[in-house]
């Protein structure tokens, strides 16, 4: 399933190759598999999720809710058998770091972020 849902789009406003944002229901679909483990790569968020956290069974409501609210987090789960290419292109400043500083900026702006 990994091989044909990919989580990072090319650019920051969460747009893909082909210009299109991961849907509402695709996320969501990604998000809740429940045999699969996702990891959480974007900056820490209160009382949802820690920078680096893994998932079993589908993510936390609480990750859900605040995914709802800034979109852009819903790039930033990835399933654990990516987590380290994905946690390399953060490091390197690669479209996942792009992801990740567009995520903290909106948390921030929203005093979601926890610093």
């Amino acid at each position: 399933m990994s091989g044909t849902n990919k989580a990072v789009s090319d650019t920051a406003d969460g747009m893909g190759a082909k210009g299109k944002v991961a849907t509402k229901k695709e996320s969501k679909e990604r998000l809740k598999v429940k045999s699969e483990v996702l990891m959480y790569l974007g900056p820490s968020i209160k009382g949802a999720a820690n920078h680096g956290q893994i998932f079993r069974d589908g993510i936390s409501p609480a990750l859900a809710e605040k995914m709802e609210k800034f979109p852009v987090l819903r790039n930033l789960c990835f399933p654990i058998d990516e987590a380290t290419g994905k946690f390399a292109e953060l490091k390197a400043g690669g479209s996942v770091s792009k992801l990740y500083e567009a995520a903290a900026v909106q948390l921030k702006e929203k005093g979601d972020r926890d610093e």
